[in-house]
């Protein structure tokens, strides 16, 4: 049985989702480009964007790859 996340880690992952599409369009990638790129399907990252689910570290590591940033920089949120 799936764990009903708490509303911090819906935040959480709403925050990580809004700052990787935010280097995504600064590099003027679509979420296909990415996903295709990334070796990932296009799916897992709209809705990583959209804060709709959560992924493995293997996945984000991935989509930093191609983005040729830092995995720690899909963690510095500034809002």
């Amino acid at each position: 049985m799936a764990k009903k996340l708490s509303q911090d880690e819906k935040e959480f992952l709403k925050t990580l989702g809004k700052r990787i599409r935010q280097i995504r369009k600064s590099q003027n990638l679509t979420q296909q480009d990415l996903g295709f790129q990334a070796q990932v399907h296009d799916n897992l990252v709209g809705r990583v964007e959209r804060g709709e689910m959560g992924t493995n570290i293997l996945n984000l590591y991935k989509l930093a790859k191609v983005l040729n940033v830092d995995l720690n920089e899909f963690l510095e949120f500034n809002e």
